[in-house]
């Protein structure tokens, strides 16, 4: 059960050896699960998930499969390192469509983050539909976990605003879910586009179109595919969407409910507690330190439960609520378990994960949507107990490595809702829900029983060593809350096991822990797994060994591999037949359901396929694969996600620290009374390797064993417990109560008083134990008295397993400070710590030992003087001596020291000695110098503190009663007298152990004695250990309690130790049966010996002993066992062990192995070893290669050893090697006694040694050949060679087959040369044209045409295009019968073996591999062959090489042609490079093209060749270097490839310059080769040995006995598919004389290196092998004197012509009208057209017909862009600056799309965009003749292209458009109707034709008129009398003349009153004055 689920074992921390599969030491930590900031993110991961479907009778097993493949490429990742490595992450943002917001107003670009790293493409101006075409490129080096829990972010934004309110929208997935995918990565997928608010709404942002992948260490992929301008139109989006097939995206909810929590772990410190206990409150109630909470993340969403204070089992009851895309491409759900802080970060306490595609299925037929649970999930990380400072386990608590200690769990249900989104994230569940789901989780009582049979490679302590057992928190010493039980075994001290590790010696009494505890039942789930579980399993070791027969080849009949197919195919159906068990239990959950009827319905279907490929299957290999392929479909239906009973966690204790760990499923344990459904090591005696914890998340854990563990563990009911001792045959568990009697030495006495703890006390002194305390638990009854018994330690004799001990004593001599000399002083002995000790005469011999030959010697093996003394004037410090006397040394002393050795190891002796020595301990008391110390057998002076242990037994009257003691009062007189501090003390002590479970042991009466005999032969490549690159390697064996070392080989990584060790008188108890099963790991570890240091370790490998319980009834065979190293696979061993049981036997009757020559150790026995028959090794030595220095020294004379077992070769040095470095005697061989089977066959080492003055000849290069089994080849001379010879005389090696190979792909469409291929070859006898054939004649011209008349449209790059597959550049070029090349996606060396068929390249090194500090230091070249000697006459088998002759040096010229560089890796901060080219030989710089470099390009169109000379074999290597070039600072590697020219130049494949199907002296693909073909097929065929070549005329030509005739050739297949006679008569015009098109037809059926480009990756030394990019190239290579090279081909890239397009915009009509006049209310808009070529920054415009009343505009506008164009590409070329700050301009090639727009001009506001419309110029939708005939339609013709016409051969449309609101919705709406002209003109053209922009001058071509707009077009505040005339006065007329007339009248009677009261004084004063005298 996977970390990643709820919470399981994972991959078994401290692995299991006794599994086959094992791996690294038995496997290693895997499983962990993701990092801190792992969100889950979104991917689909394993598919994501379908809508719920009906699960009734699956009928198929499609998804299935689908499942099964998505495990098996989840398993690549999980077997990645768990280290950093490095990775690249490669996004191909390609083209959005249909983005909303602001119509064709945005300007958008994408944006990608993951992990850290961000990087955006260029935006692209006023587009809803941008098409980027950029590739974003990540660099990473972390653990691969951490990466693929990183999310990708894909965002949309609009470059326009501000980030704030810039996303249009995105998409998320994770990194993982890419990786899982095949090849790594999706192609051209189509993506949705979202934001986080429309979720619930369903909205859709747009779509974005990208080719994603993920590279890591040792993949090699390919490019992304271009992006085709051509087919983007008709690209069908909800076809190729990125989603599981037949679903659509929905909203859902998560439902997450969060019931409760047990056992979380304290997280604060106890600070207020202290304080209250300081001031004396200790009566208060102790609170938990821990505030839990539960965090839940998916697809970068978190959302958190409510914080319970407080309490380490909180309940929540609360449900969380989480909005998702669905089926989001999200594969985690991470729960978090948190410790909420005032103060500071809150602290992680757990993490586990839910797999979304293991709570699932996807699928309309039976699949169903994530549910879990209600069910418990466990959480792992650091140990419980808390520290108050930095935890150093503490990255284990999130999950970033496997957890090593249990952290809680939590009652959690997760249920999923689709179609709509939550309306709030948290609600409280209602009481009668949870009060129902609590009484599903009733509790079962379990036992759980651990068995501790042996426990070696244990590091030697001081003190004593114990080991914990813990399931959850059961049986943790640390948890208070734990209820007692006996989970810790007896404190042991670890003793010698005589060879060089350390053991516990437990003997016949096996330490058991019992844990009784409660779970609830899995019995269901557990079984189901462990049925599936054993039937994948036992169907893995069948496919094995039907591989393994595979292997054996011709000795295997084929009747036997066709019987073991049946039989697999037989046991696999047996195992479906077994019935999974029936749901029958209360807590019965709905996955439990769903998935139940999964497993079902696809057994059924399994099983339905396996009978049918028993009756259908004809090969092995196929029934194989298929079987394969079953085997991951049951490992898929083999997860169970809702067991909640934890995994069992053993610990090793010392001094009260965790040093090492083994974590072992629940699952593998269980027991169940059904065989199949039991757990794989339920009750079964099995090896486990026990690791470190990892302090460092970046540390590999993979090495760090803690210590061997052999048990046997066991869970099951209560009531089941009766068949654990079952498990175990001869063995009884008995029970002991256990007190320890404590005294302290007074100086005169021992006794209690002033003892630091209780006089009886537990084995930690902390708890006051009498034995009259002890009462008998309920159910249980004493068996005898209390005795005394001695740990197992104590009693252990610490020589019984050495074979050699060096005594010592120390003569020391003393003065005092008066003193001058040393004279006259009494001479005393002493031991090293400086106890009193005998003289060496007094030291007498122990029985069973005699002294080695010699007398007691000085030991001067030390820092001491001339004499051995040592020196100090501290008598009281053993510290302080020195090796020199000084005038205040008072004191000095000298090891003495005498060897003895065992004399004889009967089993009799040592039960004497054994006994002789229990005998001196009377009393059982054990010694040191204070409590908790090291404990001696033995009383000495200096120890103080005593102890002994007391037992009583107890036996079980009710085997189900638990063995708990309660204890009566225990405050004795002595605890009375304590101090305060110690009373504090006890009394915590007492706390914690107010109760006390019992001893425990595994009794066994009966012992066994074994013998294991180690047959050690031989090692291969292992790593080297020294820095000349070999080792002096030994080994050692250890099993059970022993160990023992073979004898060291000197200098070599090759080893052959021929050696037997045996291991006498093992001990095993237990049945001789159980043993047979599954007997006890040999373990071999492989370390160099090193003179200075410690020696160090090479690795290690495993082995399960093949036992003999009887007679051997056939020899025991070698076998091959890998070695791992770390993460290293270090090497392989070839070993057989056998364990024999010896009761009764006598050793002599077994076969005596031969001794050696040296009589020093015994040889593997010849029944073992391989058959040897004589051999040859003969090698092709041609010379060295890049010899790096060594010791600052170049390498001037190196020379060859080869070194095959015991026998040697060395070769002639060679004379300088700096002016030739080839050999000059080539051949080398030597006769050997080799394996006859071939699987034996030995290593061979290529060792290269300089010769150097003074006679000194260091190594300073090692290869190792791993096996000579590929390099075994027919004896020269024999039948089957001469059959090998003939078949290569035949040379029947047809083009074709070339052209089928995988490797020639095209990224398009692939090419059929077939279409152009001559016909096969017809061989016959000696007559040129058989009976019956008709042969045909080419015209006469054919050979004579000029060739300067090659047709001026097609140049190479028409060629280069239709290789590739792109049909639109390529013009048209195979339909005109031209040749194109042959296309390879990777380095052509991948397939023509690496040119390596003359000669191979072994790469040297030197250096500890063992370290890794191993490096290349150099190549040898040269080649090796093994073949069979004749064993009566040797000397008659002819040499191979013996006429091989060395060349000399040799002078070429090459020619370099690189076309183009393809997905660049960015080196500057724009995300761009400036590449330019440059051209190394070897340190030599040739090429250097700096100056042309292209600006801002990752794809960049080189088209360059390069041509220099090279001197080979010193200038082998070119080195093409890819540089980025920077201003101001030094220039950037992007990446290098690198090319062998000596290996092309050598290769039989005429790698030199690539053949063509047909010989041309005229067009594109002329003959470009140096030698014409007839030359070349005469050079050819005397290379290889087959005669001359006898021509017949010029169309006749016989080789090898086959006569080739033209006629046979030239059918009538010659171009007949060229459809145009004319074309065909031209191709046969351009073809060569007769006799060279015979030639090159010949030629062709050779295995050849075609004319052909090739893909290259670049590599950079900092990125690994990670591709930084790839260039498309070719090299020709012409050797000097052998005749005139032809001219080069010209690939200078297409020119752009300089074009322009004139756009007349006549008018507008039916215009939308956008707005309202503010004075009458008039719908109007204020019309001016858009238009711009997409690409170019600056847009053009018309003026603006303002007021348009009715949608009519008129212009009589012209609009002039001046653009480049390339017409053979139909692209145009823009080349401008991205920003200001950019020195140099980009340059792109675009599709020529004019888009055109309508906009409504606004005085306050931005303007809005009416309606806009699209055009490819080179497929231009036609125009209608009238506006009423304009139509929403015309814009769909542009996906007929009968309906569009291209722009540039018509030169001139004039008509109306239509112009559209939301094109690419699914409602498109006509919002106008443009009337326009375009035109377009070359540059010659225009000149001709001048016309100016609008309506200037020149205005011509046509001559534009002022448009008569009617008198209303106007701008409102800018004509204020037009304004009035045509607006206010229309609207408003008679109300302004009401207004001037009441105006006026108002004047009126304004005027009249003012002037009335003056006129009345006037008339008055008259009136008056006339009455007046």
């Amino acid at each position: 059960q996977d970390t990643e689920d709820t919470g399981g074992g994972g991959g078994d921390m401290g692995g299991d050896p006794d599994d086959p599969d094992g791996g690294d030491m038995g496997g290693g930590m895997d499983g962990e699960g993701g990092d801190e900031g792992g969100d889950g993110g979104e991917g689909d991961g394993e598919g994501g998930t379908g809508a719920m479907g009906d699960s009734k009778g699956l009928k198929s097993s499609k998804s299935a499969k689908s499942r099964a493949a998505k495990y098996k490429n989840r398993q690549a990742r999980d077997n990645l390192p768990n280290k950093e490595l490095d990775f690249q992450l490669r996004i191909h943002c390609i083209e959005a469509r249909r983005l909303a917001g602001g119509g064709g107003s945005i300007s958008p670009c994408c944006t990608v983050s993951c992990n850290g790293k961000s990087k955006s493409t260029a935006s692209v101006k006023s587009s809803t539909n941008p098409v980027w075409d950029e590739t974003l490129v990540y660099n990473f080096k972390v653990r691969p976990k951490e990466l693929f829990d990183s999310v990708v972010v894909m965002k949309v934004v609009n470059s326009k605003f501000s980030m704030k309110d810039s996303l249009i929208g995105n998409f998320k997935l994770d990194v993982g879910a890419i990786y899982d995918e095949p090849e790594h990565g999706f192609l051209q997928k189509w993506v949705l586009l979202t934001t986080d608010k429309d979720i619930g709404s369903g909205g859709t942002k747009g779509y974005l179109k990208i080719s994603v992948g993920v590279v890591g260490p040792g993949d090699d992929p390919k490019p992304f595919p271009a992006y085709d301008s051509s087919s983007a139109h008709i690209d069908d989006i909800d076809a190729n969407l990125l989603r599981p097939s037949g679903v659509r995206l929905q909203p859902a909810t998560f439902k997450i409910r969060v019931f409760r929590a047990e056992d979380v772990p304290q997280m604060d410190a106890a600070f207020m507690q202290s304080i209250k206990t300081l001031f004396g409150k200790e009566g208060d109630e102790q609170k938990d330190l821990v505030d839990p909470y539960v965090q839940v993340s998916y697809a970068g969403h978190k959302i958190s439960s409510g914080v319970k204070f407080t309490t380490c089992n909180p309940e929540w009851n609360e449900q969380i609520n989480m909005g998702v895309r669905f089926p989001s491409m999200c594969e985690r759900v991470r729960v978090r378990l948190y410790d909420y802080d005032r103060v500071g970060r809150d602290d992680t306490a757990g993490t586990s994960f839910l797999l979304i595609p293991r709570i699932s299925l996807p699928g309309d037929d039976g699949g169903f949507l994530p549910t879990f649970g209600p069910a418990w999930i466990n959480f792992y990380g650091s140990t419980r107990e808390y520290k108050d400072f930095s935890d150093q386990y503490d990255h284990l608590n999130k999950g970033v490595q496997e957890g090593v200690a249990f952290r809680g769990r939590v009652l959690l249900q997760l249920n999923t809702e689709l179609g709509k989104y939550p309306s709030k994230q948290r609600e409280d569940i209602p009481a009668i829900e949870h009060r129902s789901i609590l009484k599903t989780q009733r509790r079962f009582k379990h036992r759980l029983f651990v068995a501790f049979f042996h426990a070696t490679q244990v590091k030697p302590h001081s003190n004593g060593v114990e080991f914990e057992v813990s399931m959850g928190s059961y049986g943790y010493r640390e948890d208070p809350n734990a209820p007692p039980s006996s989970s810790i075994t007896q404190d042991t001290k670890p003793v010698s096991d005589g060879g060089h590790y350390h053991f516990l010696p437990w003997d016949d009494k096996k330490p058991c822990c019992v844990i009784p505890c409660q779970w609830e039942d899995n019995t269901y789930r557990i079984e189901s797994l462990n049925i599936l579980l054993h039937i994948a399993d036992e169907l893995e070791k069948k496919i094995k060994g039907v591989k393994d027969l595979l292997r054996e080849g011709k000795d295997v009949s084929p009747d036997k591999v066709a019987q073991a197919v049946i039989n697999m195919l037989e046991n696999l159906v047996s195992g479906l037949n077994e019935p999974l068990p029936v749901m029958s239990f209360d807590g019965a959950t709905e996955l439990d359901i769903l998935w139940g009827k999964y497993r079902e319905g696809e057994v059924v279907v399994l099983k339905d396929e396996i009978y049918a490929l028993r009756q259908n299957a004809t090969e092995v290999e196929e029934a194989v694969e298929e079987c394969v392929g079953f085997l991951n479909r049951i490992r898929a239906m083999a997860v169970e996600t809702q067991i909640s009973i934890p995994d069992l966690i053993i610990w090793m204790i010392h001094d009260n620290d965790r040093v090492a760990v083994a974590r072992i499923p629940a699952s593998e344990i269980f027991y169940s009374p059904n065989p199949m459904a039991k757990g794989l090591y339920c009750g079964k005696v099995h090896t486990r390797f026990l690791k470190q914890p990892v302090k460092d998340a970046n540390t590999d854990a993979s090495d760090r064993v803690g210590s061997q563990i052999r048990f046997a563990a066991w869970i099951g009911r209560e009531e089941q417990t009766d068949n654990w001792e079952e498990c175990i045959p001869g063995g009884t568990v008995v029970t002991f109560a256990e007190t320890y009697e404590n005294q302290i030495f007074h100086g005169f006495s021992w006794g209690t008083t002033f003892c630091p703890v209780p006089d009886w006390s537990d084995n930690y002194g902390e708890m006051t134990m009498t034995k009259e305390s002890f009462e008998t638990p309920k159910g249980w009854r004493w068996d005898g008295d209390w005795f005394i018994a001695s740990a197992d330690d104590i009693d252990y004799d610490p020589e019984l397993k050495m074979r050699e001990i060096q005594e010592e004593t120390y003569e020391v001599v003393q003065r005092s400070e008066d003193d001058q000399d040393w004279e006259n002083i009494k001479v005393t002995f002493e031991d090293d710590s400086g106890m009193e000790y005998q003289a060496p005469q007094d030291i007498k011999c122990p029985d069973g030992w005699v002294w080695k030959d010699g007398d007691w010697n000085v030991d001067t093996n030390r820092m001491v003087d001339q004499d051995g003394w040592e020196y100090s004037n501290d008598p009281e410090s053993r510290d302080s001596f020195q090796p020199m006397e000084r005038g205040d040394s008072t004191m000095k002393r000298r090891r003495i020291v005498r060897l003895r050795i065992r004399a004889i190891e009967s089993p009799e002796l040592k039960a004497k000695v054994k006994a002789a020595q229990k005998n001196k301990e009377t009393q059982g008391w054990e010694f040191s110098i204070f409590h908790g110390g090291p404990y001696y057998r033995i009383e000495k002076r200096k120890y103080v503190f005593r102890r002994r242990r007391w037992l009583r037994k107890m036996v079980a009257n009710d085997k189900s009663a638990p063995c708990i003691f309660k204890f009566k009062g225990t405050d004795t007189d002595d605890d009375k007298k304590k101090s305060k501090k110690d009373k504090k003390a006890h009394k915590k002590a007492k706390k914690k152990a107010l109760l006390q479970s019992p001893r425990m042991y595994m009794h066994f009466v009966k012992e066994h004695k074994w013998i294991l005999r180690a047959y050690i032969y031989q090692a291969r490549a292992l790593l080297s250990g020294d820095k000349s690159g070999l080792a002096d390697p030994y080994a050692i064996i250890s099993f059970v309690n022993k160990s023992k070392k073979t004898h060291t080989i000197k200098s070599s990584v090759c080893p052959t130790w021929d050696e037997t060790v045996d291991f006498k008188d093992i001990p095993i108890f237990g049945e001789p049966e159980t043993t047979l099963g599954r007997p006890p790991l040999v373990v071999v570890e492989f370390f160099d010996k090193d003179l200075i240091g410690k020696n160090e370790l090479m690795g290690r490998t495993f082995a399960t002993p093949e036992v003999r319980l009887g007679a051997a009834t056939e020899p025991t065979r070698l076998k091959w066992y890998t070695i791992f190293h770390q993460s290293l696979e270090g090497g392989e061993l070839l070993a057989a062990f056998e364990l024999i049981l010896m009761d009764g036997k006598n050793e002599h009757e077994l076969e005596i192995p031969p001794l050696s020559k040296d009589a020093k150790h015994h040889l593997v026995p010849f029944s073992v070893r391989p058959k040897l028959v004589p051999m040859r090794v003969e090698a092709l030595a041609w010379g060295v290669r890049d010899m790096k220095k060594f010791e600052l020294i170049s390498v001037e004379h190196p020379l060859l050893r080869l070194v095959c077992g015991n026998y040697l070769r060395e070769s002639d040095p060679i004379e300088k090697c700096s002016d030739n470095p080839n050999f000059s005697n080539p051949c080398l061989h030597m006769d050997c006694m080799l394996p006859k089977e071939q699987i034996y066959m030995p290593p061979l080492e290529i060792q290269i040694l300089d010769k150097r003055p003074f006679g000194r000849t260091p190594i300073v290069g090692v290869h190792t050949i791993k096996s000579l089994e590929a390099f075994v080849v027919p004896t020269p001379g024999s039948k089957e060679a001469e059959e090998i010879a003939k078949q290569a005389l035949r040379a029947l090696s047809p083009r074709a087959s070339l052209s089928q190979d995988n490797s020639v792909t095209s990224p398009k469409k692939p090419v059929e040369p077939e279409t152009l291929s001559p016909a096969k070859p017809k061989p016959k006898g000696d007559t040129a044209v058989a009976e019956g054939d008709e042969a045909i004649t080419v015209d006469s011209e054919v050979g004579t045409q000029d060739p300067d008349t090659q047709e001026d449209e097609f140049d190479f790059w028409s060629r280069y295009y239709s290789t590739i597959g792109d049909e639109k550049k390529s013009t048209g070029f195979l339909e005109k019968g031209f040749e194109p090349m042959t296309y390879y996606d990777k380095e052509i060396e991948h397939r023509f073996k690496h040119f390596r068929d003359r000669t191979k390249d072994f790469l040297l090194s030197r250096g500890k591999a063992a370290e890794r500090d191993a490096e290349a230091c150099g190549l040898f070249k040269g080649d090796v062959k093994v073949y069979y000697l004749n064993e009566e006459d040797q000397d008659s088998v002819p040499l191979l090489y013996k006429d091989v002759t060395q060349s000399g040096l040799q002078e070429v010229t090459v020619r370099v042609y690189i076309i183009k560089g393809k997905n660049l890796a960015p080196q500057d901060p724009n995300g761009k490079s400036d590449p330019y080219i440059k051209i190394m030989l070897g340190e030599e710089e040739v090429i250097d093209d700096k100056e042309h470099y292209i600006p801002n390009n990752l794809n960049p169109l080189f088209g360059k060749m390069f041509e220099f000379d090279a001197r080979l074999p010193q200038q082998h290597e070119m080195k093409i270097v890819i540089m980025d070039h920077d201003f101001g600072s030094a220039d950037d590697l992007i990446g290098h490839t690198i090319i062998d020219l000596e290996n092309r130049l050598l290769s039989k494949y005429m790698a030199t310059c690539g053949l063509p199907l047909n010989y041309f002296v005229a067009g594109p693909s002329k003959w470009r080769h140096h030698l014409v073909p007839s030359a070349l097929l005469e050079k050819y065929v005397k290379a290889e040995g087959h005669g001359d070549v006898q021509w017949t005329g010029n169309t006749q030509v016989l080789i090898s006995g086959i006569t080739y005739c033209l006629d046979d050739f030239e059918g009538d297949e010659l171009f007949s598919k060229v459809k145009d006679k004319d074309e065909r008569k031209n191709r046969k015009r351009e073809l060569g004389g007769p006799k060279q098109r015979l030639a090159l037809y010949v030629l062709n059926q050779f295995e050849h290196c075609p004319d052909h480009i090739e893909q290259r990756k670049l590599v950079n030394p900092i990125q690994g092998e990670l591709p930084q990019g790839y260039i498309d190239m070719f090299v020709d290579i012409f050797p000097k004197g052998e005749g005139s090279m032809p001219p080069p081909i010209d690939i200078t890239p297409r020119k752009p012509q300089d074009m322009f397009l004139r756009i007349v915009v006549w008018n507008t009509k039916d215009v939308i009208l956008d707005e309202r006049a503010i004075i009458g209310g008039d719908r109007m808009s204020d019309i001016y057209v858009k238009a711009f070529l997409r690409g170019q920054d600056k847009s053009k415009k018309t003026d603006v017909h303002y007021r348009s009343m009715d949608g009519q505009g008129m212009f009589n506008w012209r609009l002039v862009f001046p653009f480049r164009y390339l017409p053979a590409e139909q692209e145009i070329v823009i080349k401008k600056k991205e920003h200001f700050w950019n020195i140099e301009g980009t340059e792109k090639r675009l599709d020529p799309i004019l888009v055109l727009q309508v906009w409504d001009n606004d005085l306050f506001s931005a303007d809005d965009v009416l309606g806009s419309v699209e055009f490819n110029l080179t497929r231009f939708f036609k125009p209608v003749t009238s506006a009423r005939r304009c139509s929403v339609n015309q814009v769909s013709w542009r996906d007929d292209l009968s309906n569009c016409d291209n722009l540039f051969k018509r030169k001139r449309m004039k008509g109306w458009w239509p112009v559209i609101a939301n094109p690419d919705g699914n409602n498109p709406e006509i919002t106008g109707k443009v009337e326009m002209e375009l035109e377009i003109l070359t540059a010659d053209d225009a000149e001709l034709k001048p016309a100016g922009e609008a309506q200037l001058e020149p205005n011509a071509n046509p001559f534009l008129e002022k448009p008569n707009r009617p008198a209303t077009s106007f701008p409102f505040f800018l004509s204020p009398w037009k304004s009035f005339k045509y607006i206010i006065w229309k609207h408003y007329k008679w109300w302004i003349i009401l207004a001037i007339f009441l105006v006026i009248l108002i004047l009126l009677i304004v005027i009249i009153a003012y002037s009335t009261p003056n006129y009345i004084v006037q008339f008055a004063a008259t009136f008056l004055a006339s009455k007046t005298p």
